[in-house]
């Protein structure tokens, strides 16, 4: 015969193992709404008019040397834009974003570009500025390449 008190151990032994999977799967949850109201609040602060105009101004710069583009587009907001997204690049190196959504998000590798030879400039006097920003640019630069491929 079947001790009853077996069959209780038993019970409560399942309750508890699935109470914590429940917990692990909402603590799994919550983190992923954490994450993507981060990335909407983000995304508010990018699509803001003035960073946007700042962007566009980069984007649409003639110039190839580093004078030519602080006379285009001004010190302060190439610092601005370079600023924001190495804190961008820190955050998805340190897995507290998807690398993936930034790259997803963001043609980093082209806006590198047009600011490289900017930050090159300043980097003669500071060696490590946005060193982060660099980084994710490269892979964003690989990962595009390989869509392309795919494509």
């Amino acid at each position: 015969m079947v001790d009853t008190s077996l069959i209780l151990d038993a019970i409560v032994a399942a309750s508890i193992a699935a109470g914590a999977l429940f917990t692990i799967y909402q603590l799994r949850i919550m983190a992923r709404d954490r994450q993507t109201e981060f990335v909407m609040r983000v995304g508010e602060f990018v699509c803001a008019k003035d960073f946007m105009e700042t962007i566009c101004k980069i984007w649409e710069a003639k110039s190839q040397d580093a004078k030519g583009l602080e006379t285009e587009v001004s010190y302060a907001e190439l610092s601005r834009v370079a600023d924001y997204f190495e804190g961008i690049s820190g955050l998805a190196r340190r897995g507290l974003v998807k690398e993936e959504l930034v790259l997803e998000a963001y043609s980093l590798d082209v806006l590198w570009e047009k600011m490289k030879p900017w930050i090159t400039e300043l980097r003669k006097e500071y060696p490590h500025l946005w060193t982060t920003f660099e980084d994710l640019a490269k892979k964003s630069a690989q990962v595009q390449w390989r869509q392309r491929g795919e494509s």
